[in-house]
């Protein structure tokens, strides 16, 4: 059991890290720090906010949510 859980949590700090990366690597190179404040709503430029919330993150949400529903079609 607990050599389950060590690998669940690997997994899911490999997912974590994945879904991060999606976010800051493009063909703009932006800042995490940057990254961080146009998610929480801080004060940032304009374009990098779009960039990160109108482009990145629904790409990196799409891509998360479509592996999960083809590894529970597998599972099915």
């Amino acid at each position: 059991m607990r050599r389950t859980s060590a690998r669940f949590i690997l997994l899911l700090a490999l997912t974590a890290a994945a879904f991060a990366a999606d976010i800051l690597w493009g063909n703009v190179p932006l800042p995490p720090a940057e990254v961080g404040k146009a998610l929480t709503g801080g004060q940032t430029d304009p374009i990098l906010r779009e960039i990160v919330l109108g482009y990145r993150l629904p790409k990196a949400a799409s891509a998360l949510f479509c592996g999960g529903a083809l590894a529970l079609a597998g599972l099915l």
